[in-house]
C-alpha cells in the first residue's frame, strides 16, 4: 500500500451523485453508456475542482469496499495476507492540492498554543515554520495511517513493514527540494 491517506473514504451514494454532477458537467445524461463515458477526453478531468472532484480518496460501501478501510482494519476484518505500506518523505507535496499552506498553519497553532507549538519545534528540531509545517502534515496525513494499519496487521497475527522512500536520482535532485514528492 502506497500513501495512503488519513482522510476518510467517501461513501458509495456520495460519489455516486458526484458521477452523476461530472456527467452533466461533460453535457451527458444520467443514464449515460459506458462508451460515452469512455469517450470523455480524458484531460478534461485535470481541471475539476470540488463539487465536481472526490479527491484522491476511496469509495466505501460497495461491493469491493463494503466498509471504510480504516474501519476495516481497525476490526480487525481485513485479509491475513502480509502487507507492506509505507509512504514518500516529501508527502507534503501535495499541500498546494488540498490548498494548505504549511507555515500558515504552524503560525496559527503558535497563536492557539504556544505549548504545542514548542513541542514540535523540539520533536521535529526543524526551527524553520515552512520546513516544520511540511514534515508535520506529511507525519498527520501519511506517516500515521501506514503505522496503525501496520499495528492492526499485527494484531491479527499478519506480518506488515513499513516503510520511507527517498531516494531522488542524482540527475533529478534539483527539481524535488524537499526529496521524493508524493
Amino acid at each position: 500500500m502506497q500513501s495512503a491517506y488519513s482522510l476518510p473514504d467517501v461513501p458509495h451514494k456520495q460519489a455516486q451523485q458526484t458521477g452523476l454532477q461530472v456527467a452533466a458537467h461533460f453535457n451527458l445524461a444520467a443514464d449515460a453508456s459506458a462508451e460515452q463515458l469512455r469517450a470523455l477526453p480524458a484531460d478534461g478531468f485535470w481541471p475539476l475542482d470540488r463539487p465536481l472532484a472526490l479527491g484522491p480518496v476511496a469509495i466505501s460501501g460497495d461491493a469491493v469496499l463494503p466498509r471504510p478501510m480504516l474501519d476495516t482494519f481497525m476490526a480487525g476484518k481485513q485479509h491475513r495476507v502480509p502487507l507492506m505500506i509505507g509512504s514518500n518523505i516529501d508527502e507534503a507535496s501535495v499541500l498546494d492540492y488540498f490548498g494548505v499552506d504549511a507555515r500558515s498553519v504552524l503560525q496559527q497553532l503558535r497563536s492557539k498554543s504556544r505549548l504545542s507549538y514548542r513541542l514540535l519545534k523540539w520533536l521535529y528540531d526543524i526551527h524553520d515554520d515552512s520546513l516544520l509545517g511540511r514534515a508535520v502534515a506529511r507525519d498527520m496525513a501519511f506517516t500515521v495511517m501506514p503505522l496503525l494499519v501496520a499495528k492492526s496487521q499485527h494484531s491479527i497475527g499478519m506480518p506488515a513493514w513499513r516503510y520511507w522512500f527517498d531516494y531522488v536520482s542524482g540527475n533529478a535532485r534539483h527539481l524535488y527540494q524537499h526529496s521524493t514528492w508524493h
